[in-house]
């Protein structure tokens, strides 16, 4: 499985910083389980990652 999705906002930023190259490989996102956790609200953002 992928790490949490937010750690790649901050992988994201460390890449512009140092001016490499940004890849994350995103699988098993279980939108379900973020809002379980309180962790995101019913957005688009979670409709989108429901759709994917």
């Amino acid at each position: 499985t992928s790490p949490q999705f937010f750690t790649a906002c901050a992988a994201y930023v460390v890449s512009r910083l140092k001016r490499i190259p940004f890849i994350f490989e995103l699988r098993d996102i279980w939108p379900e389980s973020i809002k379980a956790v309180g962790a995101m609200e019913d957005s688009f953002a979670i409709r989108f990652f429901e759709k994917i």
